[in-house]
């Protein structure tokens, strides 16, 4: 399970609610995530039309840059930080996803601010958004192999052989090795993985970090 938190203008594009990226949050929801849209402000006057009755909830929370909405809601569903995606469109979602520990996507339709453009993940459509919860939501969790050495630290996620492993470990093996050899937007689901796999060992709040990764 994800937490997947927003807010209203993560889900416009063009002034307007775009219903593509609304089924794709509703979806979501309907996969057994918590989705919401979180706001400083009221809710806005679409919300209700656009989103009632799918489960899919509007969070008034002022100050939501402090990102106690994310950790609160987390604690509520008995999941760490890193297991709640932030789609960001604007100074105050980045803001919320990282005080709140979670993993920042850029919304590619959103703001075309720095602080969101310069976001690691991004997504441009819906479909792409799909793909990151999707494969996130399958994450088994943990790292297949870790090696701590007195220099630098050696994560992997998957052994992808598949060879004397777990069925969903054997699922999420394929899933990764198709990801990485058709590139492109699937790699953002990837992208996400990592970093979700990051935050669970700390390394959010490790200073002066450098890190690689292999094969590159």
């Amino acid at each position: 399970m994800l937490i997947i938190a927003t807010s209203p203008d993560a889900v416009k594009i063009n002034g307007k609610p775009d219903p593509d990226v609304v089924k794709a949050l509703i979806d979501a929801k309907a996969a057994g995530n918590p989705v919401g849209l979180i706001s400083n402000h009221a809710e806005p006057a679409w919300f209700e039309d656009t989103f009632g009755g799918s489960g899919v909830q509007f969070l008034r929370t002022r100050g939501r840059q402090n990102g106690h909405i994310i950790s609160e809601n987390a604690e509520r569903h008995s999941l760490p930080p890193y297991d709640a995606l932030v789609l960001a469109a604007k100074p105050e979602d980045v803001r919320m996803g990282k005080n709140g520990g979670a993993v920042l996507i850029a919304a590619g339709w959103g703001s075309q601010d720095q602080k969101v453009q310069s976001l690691g993940i991004r997504v441009n459509t819906a479909d792409e958004l799909r793909e990151v919860i999707s494969l996130s939501a399958q994450w088994p969790g943990g790292w297949w192999y870790t090696a701590d050495m007195p220099g630098y630290s050696v994560r992997a996620l998957a052994d992808l052989s598949g060879y004397g492993k777990s069925d969903p470990q054997v699922v999420f093996s394929k899933k990764l090795t198709a990801t990485v050899k058709k590139g492109g937007v699937r790699l953002n689901a990837l992208l996400a993985i990592v970093a979700r796999s990051l935050l669970s060992d700390g390394f959010g709040a490790e200073k002066d970090l450098v890190w690689g990764v292999y094969p590159s």
